[in-house]
């Protein structure tokens, strides 16, 4: 006789394999971010997941997010989660699937992960031209600049 314990992991098993609760059916999405997984403050990315079937709604879920976004693509198979202004917050790893539109029982595997990192921009390094005590160019630097440390509205010149 079987133990009610036997039952009830039959029961379970039978009911995820047969779609009762869902099932994974589809193959996972491709997902990628351009045009850089690095972003600036401020600055733009697209978040796109590309499945194989059309007629297909899109979930994008980034890790610790209880929210997620959701597109519908009735006439391709492609959907673009556009970022217009990049902030500390968008910064993290994000997964797509999708099921079709008309089966919401039937799901794709989730994609691997893609990680957006967001970072203050970087600007280039200013140069300082270099003047020598008597007043000699030093590499980087020419005769006649003006040296540091001069007081404000008064530049003193090498002769």
């Amino acid at each position: 006789m079987a133990s009610a314990l036997t039952v009830l992991f039959l029961s379970c098993w039978l009911a995820g394999h047969s779609g009762v609760w869902g099932s994974r059916e589809y193959p996972k999405p491709t997902i990628w971010v351009s045009p850089s997984r690095v972003v600036a403050l401020g600055g733009n990315v697209t978040i796109r997941c590309e499945g194989l079937y059309p007629d297909m709604e899109f979930f994008l879920r980034k890790a610790g997010d209880q929210n997620q976004q959701v597109q519908w693509v009735p006439d391709g198979t492609m959907a673009e989660f556009p970022i217009p202004s990049v902030g500390w917050e968008d910064g993290g790893s994000y997964t797509c699937e999708y099921h079709r539109i008309t089966d919401q029982n039937h799901w794709s595997y989730p994609s691997d992960p893609v990680k957006i990192i967001a970072a203050e921009p970087s600007y280039p390094k200013p140069s300082i031209p270099l003047l020598s005590p008597s007043g000699e160019g030093l590499p980087g630097g020419s005769r006649g600049h003006p040296v540091l440390g001069a007081a404000p509205g008064h530049a003193v010149c090498a002769e």
